[in-house]
């Protein structure tokens, strides 16, 4: 499975910060760069900030290209992500993990926010491991080709936060994460919110 890092031209100390992760988490990836607000057209709609919705359309390229691909799974960090685990991580490993106890997984959380800013606790399956009821973030997850194109095809994200907009995909029953986290936010200062953030409270 292929890892995609998202990270701003801007922001070489964030790169830096996730080679250190991915170093020490064993996997190779390929440096995404993200999309700003004025390289794309923010709808009047968006009530966030323009980076916000320049985010999502980071993510977006990405899921257009393992659409392209062909590639049954994609795995996606945000360069703040921070590998929690020990020895290395193998996302196929994780993939084949959960579909040994469930049947399709659309995606797969690494670590995310489940109770907190309207999310929504999941139903516990086994283990550490729970069914989505919202989860938000997205700064580490796994995504498959089918979800991919069927939330390009089916989801607006014109007026919110790419992450509160793919609900109807959890309520499908295929969407899955990890308790405690994987991968976690590292606090640091947002280029989205223009300020220093710190996850760590509904990140766990």
């Amino acid at each position: 499975m292929k890892c995609y890092v998202i990270n701003l031209d801007s922001r070489a100390d964030r790169m830096a910060n996730f080679e250190h992760e991915a170093h020490h988490a064993g996997i190779a990836y390929e440096r995404v760069r993200a999309t700003t607000p004025s390289d794309c057209h923010v709808p009047r709609s968006f009530i966030l900030p323009a980076g916000s919705y320049a985010n999502g359309i980071s993510h977006k390229r990405i899921w257009q290209m393992l659409i392209d691909s062909g590639d049954e799974y994609a795995c996606i960090f945000e360069d703040d992500a921070v590998w929690r685990g020990e020895g290395v991580f193998d996302p196929d490993l994780c993939i084949e993990a959960v579909r040994s106890s469930v049947d399709n997984v659309d995606m797969l959380f690494l670590g995310g926010n489940h109770t907190d800013y309207g999310a929504i606790k999941g139903v516990h399956v086994s283990g550490d491991l729970y069914r989505c009821g919202h989860t938000l973030t997205g700064h580490a997850y796994i995504i498959s080709r089918y979800a991919a194109q069927h939330i390009i095809d089916n989801h607006n994200f014109d007026k919110t936060a790419i992450d509160a907009g793919w609900k109807p995909l959890h309520d499908m029953g295929r969407c899955y994460y990890y308790e405690p986290s994987l991968w976690v936010q590292r606090p640091d200062f947002s280029d989205i919110w223009g300020r220093y953030v710190d996850y760590r409270g509904c990140i766990k």
